[in-house]
């Protein structure tokens, strides 16, 4: 304590508020501690300026040090003001997670610590905590990992009822139902944490109030963003960091029913997203990077049409007229062999307008 009352006198002394502030919670919460409640007023009402405001960086530490604070609520000195101040930073802390994955997609600007977990659902399923990519013996079945996923992707909560029907359908005893569902949980705990799956008036849900990084969310956020400016290169920048993001299907190697909507979903937001670079790209003169963007889009789906009309156009900007021909005969071959229909009409049109 003595430590931490020179500290706060130096702080002073240099006018700087913040260190001193964050001085003043610790050594308040171990006045608190060692019962000198005296000492306790004069310590942390100086940390409110003449209008009640605190700084974010203050209640932070107030948040941290909750565990010590929390008891002084019942202090008639102070009691009002550190329920306000804990409060205040409970509210805090719940947005960080939000905020630190923000700048986590700001990294050439903001350098950030990596976050405790980091998901990948683009291809294989993977999780990593604490710099570790957790293994099938991390999460002892594959079903758990499955829950996981689940959790992850489900909007709203559920019972364990609801859970249990659409996971595991073919289970109709309720006993052991109950059984599984406390064993799943209690494993997933295990292998990610404790505060993984929120639990409040009977359901279930991800708790995504924790330091988490998600590939899906990361790739909306960075389409919203190239959405949101008339730049064309951020533009480009950013419907690149979207799709460099994509390593395959939307949880390829999970085989059930609740993830088919979704992986059709996000495979046509994908594929239509790079169609839109390509474009971009196109429009830039970048043919190369172009044509690159289009062998992506039928590398991952080989019947995507507007690939290959898009491939055409560029190169007729490029002079190569053989490989126009070259793109539509492909086209035609796939479309005929893999959905047994020509190319459309708008496809065909635009073959003999750039050939002519």
């Amino acid at each position: 304590m003595q430590e931490l009352e020179e500290a706060i006198g130096c702080f002073s002394e240099d006018g700087r508020k913040l260190e001193g502030d964050t001085c003043r919670v610790w050594l308040a919460a171990a006045y608190h501690a060692s019962k000198n409640g005296g000492m306790i007023g004069q310590t942390i009402k100086p940390i409110a300026d003449g209008r009640g405001q605190v700084i974010h960086p203050t209640l932070i530490a107030i948040h941290q040090a909750h565990e010590w604070l929390s008891g002084l609520q019942s202090n008639h000195e102070v009691g009002r003001m550190v329920g306000d101040l804990l409060t205040r930073a409970g509210r805090l802390a719940a947005k960080l997670p939000a905020t630190r994955r923000q700048l986590h997609r700001m990294a050439h600007v903001v350098q950030m610590p990596n976050p405790h977990m980091i998901i990948q659902s683009f291809g294989h399923a993977l999780v990593g905590v604490g710099g570790k990519t957790l293994s099938l013996s991390d999460w002892q079945t594959q079903s758990v990992r499955d829950l996981f996923f689940f959790f992850l992707t489900t909007p709203r909560p559920l019972t364990k009822e609801q859970i249990s029907e659409i996971l595991w359908p073919e289970m109709d005893e309720p006993h052991k139902l109950k059984l599984r569902f406390k064993n799943e949980i209690y494993r997933l705990r295990r292998a990610v944490g404790q505060e993984i799956v929120a639990y409040e008036d009977a359901l279930y849900k991800f708790n995504r109030s924790l330091d988490f990084e998600y590939d899906v969310e990361a790739f909306e956020a960075f389409l919203s963003r190239a959405r949101s400016t008339t730049d064309p290169m951020k533009q480009i920048e950013y419907y690149q960091t979207a799709v460099d993001l994509v390593h395959g299907p939307f949880l390829e190697d999970i085989y059930a029913d609740w993830v088919m909507l979704e992986r059709e979903r996000l495979s046509q937001v994908y594929l239509s997203t790079l169609i839109t670079l390509g474009e971009l790209l196109y429009k830039q003169a970048q043919w190369e990077r172009a044509l690159a963007v289009c062998q992506r889009v039928l590398d991952y789906e080989i019947t995507f049409e507007a690939a290959y009309t898009l491939l055409m156009q560029i190169y007729h900007r490029m002079g190569d007229r053989p490989a126009i021909m070259r793109t539509y005969q492909t086209c035609e071959e796939v479309m005929r062999r893999e959905l047994g229909l020509p190319p459309s009409k708008e496809t065909q049109d635009l073959y003999k307008r750039l050939i002519l």
